[in-house]
């Protein structure tokens, strides 16, 4: 995903989604992990990434963590990692869920070339009646 020069403050994109099948869990929590590159090439951002949650019935996606910030205020040209972790205990009895990773324009507009690469999701969880585990369809959103 390349993140145009000269977004405004408040502009946010799904990076990348997990959908989970949890219709046989009854008492599971989820843990979730997600990392990406970021090349900046000669740029200056601040970005923020956040967890959301949305279940069955839900209309609008819930916020699962505090996220994570990333900020450059030089004039910068190189690559990074972005990783963070978060756990959602609070699902009980629900078909499916879908966690989307947002970045937000924090700050300032972003002035250079900025490229998102690589995100990946990934959701482990564990039924802890059952004592099983469920598999996530991972699908990343590049444009």
């Amino acid at each position: 995903m390349i993140l145009p020069e000269g977004i405004e403050k408040g502009t946010a994109y799904n990076v990348v989604s997990v959908n989970l099948n949890t219709a046989e869990c009854r008492h599971f929590n989820t843990e979730l992990s997600f990392s990406c590159n970021i090349l900046s090439m000669n740029a200056r951002t601040r970005l923020k990434f956040q967890i959301f949650k949305q279940e069955k019935n839900q209309m609008m996606p819930l916020p699962l963590s505090s996220g994570c910030s990333y900020f450059r205020n030089d004039m910068v040209t190189e690559s990074n990692v972005v990783t963070f972790s978060a756990i959602d205990c609070d699902s009980y009895s629900t078909p499916w869920i879908n966690y989307s990773v947002f970045i937000e324009i924090m700050g300032q507009q972003t002035v250079g070339s900025v490229m998102i690469t690589n995100p990946v999701l990934i959701a482990i969880v564990a039924d802890s009646k059952k004592r099983n585990f469920v598999e996530g369809d991972i699908n990343g959103q590049a444009d």
